[in-house]
This record gives structure tokens, sequence and C-alpha cells, in this order.
């Protein structure tokens, strides 16, 4: 299909006036201009361009993307460095410990307290509230967006995952390269939100796409696969509200 051509022919006045065409918002449009080259119109055409997105776009808006580009490695390298500058300074140097955290995390409130060592994919997919406590060995797997409220406090060994992959071992990784180089397994995320005032106990697995509500405990150990309501207390493999927090 010539796109050019069809979108001339759907305008059968256009020899009389001058045009310009454009591509905004991943629709073409036709400008047209009159005579005194005072604008008289915009068309959009009929027919849609596939937007161009970028892999990192890709990855935040839940489709399937190719974890080896170079954009998402660069930040991916960049905050394994981070992360192991965290973990490896004074305990008792909080004002390097908060440079790092500034530059790793996408955004922070005030007095976020993470005891190292803490494990992160990308960093800047994490946003978390004021008055938020995070204690030892937690990783959070950032491959979309993982939002925490204020006066959160994560225990020991949580981890909150964003990414998943296909089922079927074929999908996850395709066909062997010729040249028999590693490649990225397929990958898609889902984004996790946590509200204000949680308490998820220690061990506790958050999975992707999961929505926990405001003043709600994650009882230890517990397997997060379903949204938890505000005021609630859950718990267990799958987690499953057990009674309201009053």
């Amino acid at each position: 299909m010539n796109v050019l051509t069809d979108l001339l022919e759907d305008y059968d006045y256009l020899p009389d006036r001058e045009y310009v065409i454009i591509f905004r918002i991943g629709v073409l449009h036709l400008i047209l201009f009159d005579e005194r080259k005072e604008l008289c119109g915009s068309f959009p055409h009929k027919y849609y361009m596939e937007e161009i997105m970028t892999e990192r776009e890709k990855m935040l808006a839940g489709e399937l993307y190719d974890c080896g580009d170079a954009e998402l490695l660069t930040r991916w390298h960049k905050a394994k460095d981070l992360v192991r500058d965290y973990n490896h300074t004074d305990s008792a140097d909080t004002e390097k410990k908060e440079t790092i955290l500034r530059e790793l995390l996408g955004g922070k409130g005030s007095n976020l307290w993470i005891t190292a060592p803490f494990f992160a994919d990308y960093g800047n997919n994490i946003y978390f509230g004021n008055n938020c406590e995070v204690n030892m060995n937690c990783t959070f797997l950032d491959d979309n967006v993982i939002r925490i409220g204020d006066n959160a406090l994560i225990a020991p060994n949580v981890q909150i995952y964003t990414a998943f992959h296909p089922t079927n071992a074929a999908d996850r990784f395709g066909e062997p390269k010729e040249d028999g180089s590693f490649e990225f397994c397929k990958t898609q995320t889902a984004p996790v939100t946590i509200g204000n005032n949680v308490w998820i106990g220690g061990g506790a697995i958050i999975m992707p796409g999961v929505t926990i509500g405001d003043n709600v405990v994650i009882g230890a150990g517990s397997v997060v696969t379903k949204d938890i309501p505000d005021n609630t207390i859950a718990c267990g493999n799958p987690c499953r509200v057990m009674r309201a927090n009053q």
C-alpha cells in the first residue's frame, strides 16, 4: 500500500492548494493551505501508522521487549554498579547512601531507610513515599514501576517482581541463533503498587501486576498474586484476606 498516494487521492481538490504531510502521535496528518498561505484545514489520514516504540517504552507498556537492548543494558549495568556501591558503603555514612539512592531510584520522599544489602534491576522505576523502611536482603525487580506509598515497612527478604515470561519454553527463548550467541528470554511486565501505611512481612513475594491497598498487613512468607483491598490483614500462599485491619 502506498500511503502517500492513497492520502492524495482522498482529497481531489489538492492541486489547487499547497499541502504539508506530517506524522503526529502515530497518525498521518494532512495540513492544507490556501493560495494566501493561510491554514485552511488539518485532516488525520484514514491509515494509522504504527508508532515506533523504544524497548524501554515497550517494557513499561507491558509488551514483549528485548532485554538485551543497548539502552536497557546500559541502565541495568549502571543500577548494578550503584547497588554494589550502596551495599558496600559504611553503614553510618548516611550522606553517601542518600546520594546513591537519589541517583538509583526513580523518586523518593523524605526519611527513606534501606538496610543493605538491597537489590534492584534498573532502580529508576522504583518510587517511595515518605517515612519508608526497607530491611535487609530485599529484591525489587523493577522492570516496570514499583510505587510504594508513605509509612511503608518492608521486612527482610521481601521480593517484589514486575517481570514475567511465557510459560512455554520455546516461546521464552525462541529459535537458537545461528552464531550460537546468547539471547535474553522474552519478557513482559506489569507494575506493582503498594499503598500508604503498609507492612509487608519477612519473606513475602509480591507478583507482577498486584496492587496492595492502604493500611494493609501482609503476613510473613505470603505469595501475593492478586490485589489486596484497603484496611485488611492478609497472608498465605496464595495470599488471602484473613480479617479487617481496624
